[in-house]
């Protein structure tokens, strides 16, 4: 029975393009069937189960093989490793990775080679022949595919003997061409392009089929982690709207941003931003050991356990009598606080010169210190009655001989360690509450008794 045109299967659309619509549920004729099971297995009910003492001695044996093939598997990195060291030091033409890389990527080639065939020669000798006619003619070169049909029946027509013949100078000449490409200079990175993009057209090809099963919603990009790598900035999305939806958070398309991580990525700044932060973190360790060795050495012979810089008036000063001469910093605090390579120097500096230092006060200056302490502390007396500040203030006032004098540049901590806004006030007057005018009043029920009553 002859077909119409109007009868005929539509011809299928090429598949252009990485992103695919979902199809519609109306359309029942075009959705996607149900997956089918296609093999069929019969539990074997016969068998024994075994025992847990065979069950462990099974897993026991499964994890001996694991790290047999683990501890193989790493001698021969090392030993591939040593191999690419000794090549770069050699030839020394490229870096070590080039040779590592390029060892590694040896496995994937084929180490048998079958005998040329006969009928390639021949199809290789006869296209050849009609592009050199084709090219001095001017005309455009042909595809094997397009005489292979004619070539093989005049192929078949031929004895052996003249296919012998026909073929032998072409078969030497295939050889050579195979010989020249087994020894010809291997580029590394066309090959790791090849190999990147293949795998990420299968990868595609899986994320596609994930899509299509189970409506999973996929964006990814892939760029090149060295600049002598060929891959260019490569995205990939199940759907539109997820490109749309970088466009509206972030401001850019999802291409351009590929480009700027590209860019990230070959620069290195992700190194440099890393060593800084390194850099700082032991600055600050090295800071924080320095002065709590120096804190250890003036509290002897008492034993310390740690720097208490918050509440140093209290551990150190009354404590231990330990007071600091020359703190280079405005703010005291620990050096963990200070986020600046300038500041941490400056404090290292200051401690390893011996410049800032730790000094152990007298008795008459721990009490003149702590007499100080007390006068901080001491709240104002009301405005319009005398008090006994002033008397207090000159009885207080240290002698005027150097000796007596404390140390300029004394520690930091008790000098502001009482602001004036935690001056106490719990002596001061307290203001009389106002009295109510109906105080003294008798009052009547209210709601409540009045509702109990009339139950």
């Amino acid at each position: 029975m002859s077909q119409t045109p109007s009868d005929e299967p539509p011809l299928p659309e090429p598949d252009t393009s990485n992103i695919r619509r979902y199809p519609n549920q109306a359309r029942k004729q075009h959705a996607a069937p149900a997956r089918m099971e296609y093999r069929h297995r019969t539990k074997n009910r016969n068998t024994a189960k075994p025992t847990p003492a065979e069950v462990a001695a099974q897993a026991a044996k499964r994890q001996e093989n694991k790290e047999k093939h683990q501890k193989a598997l790493e001698v021969a990195g090392k030993k591939t490793w040593k191999i690419a060291e000794g090549l770069s030091e050699e030839l020394g033409d490229h870096p070590l990775a080039y040779y590592s890389n390029f060892l590694m990527q040896q496995s994937k080639i084929s180490d048998s080679t079958r005998k040329t065939n006969k009928w390639n020669a021949f199809l290789s000798k006869e296209i050849k022949a009609l592009n050199e006619d084709k090219e001095n003619s001017g005309g455009m070169r042909e595809r094997a595919g397009n005489f292979s049909a004619e070539l093989s029946a005049r192929w078949a027509n031929m004895t052996p003997e003249e296919q012998d013949e026909a073929v032998k100078d072409q078969i030497e000449e295939l050889d050579q061409r195979r010989e020249n490409k087994k020894y010809a200079p291997h580029n590394v990175s066309i090959s790791s392009f090849h190999d990147s993009r293949a795998t990420l057209e299968k990868v595609e090809r899986e994320l596609k089929a994930l899509h299509q099963r189970t409506g999973v919603e996929i964006l990814f990009s892939a760029v090149r982690g060295d600049q002598s790598d060929f891959l260019a900035p490569h995205t990939w999305s199940t759907d539109e709207k997820l490109e749309d939806f970088f466009q509206m958070t972030f401001g850019m398309e999802f291409g351009r941003f590929t480009g700027k991580l590209e860019s990230y990525v070959l620069s290195g700044l992700s190194g440099v931003k890393k060593k800084a932060y390194e850099d700082l973190m032991d600055l600050k360790n090295k800071v924080s050991t320095l002065i709590f060795e120096k804190f250890e050495e003036a509290a002897r012979p008492f034993v310390v356990k740690k720097m208490n810089y918050e509440n140093f008036d209290n551990v150190a000063t009354r404590k231990l009598a330990l007071v600091i001469d020359h703190w280079p910093l405005p703010a005291f605090q620990a050096p963990g606080k200070f986020n600046t390579i300038a500041e941490l120097r400056t404090l290292h500096n200051a401690w390893h010169n011996g410049h800032a230092r730790f000094r152990r006060l007298s008795q008459d200056e721990l009490a003149r210190w702590e007499q100080e302490k007390l006068t901080q502390h001491q709240p104002e007396p009301p405005v319009g009655i005398a008090g006994p500040s002033a008397t207090v203030d000159a009885l207080m006032q240290p002698p005027a001989s150097d000796d007596a004098q404390p140390a300029a540049g004394t520690s930091r901590t008790f000098e502001t360690a009482f602001p004036a806004s935690d001056t106490p006030a719990d002596n001061a007057a307290k203001k009389p509450r106002k009295v109510r005018k109906d105080a003294g009043t008798k009052r009547g029920p209210n709601a409540r008794t009045r509702r109990d009553k009339v139950v």
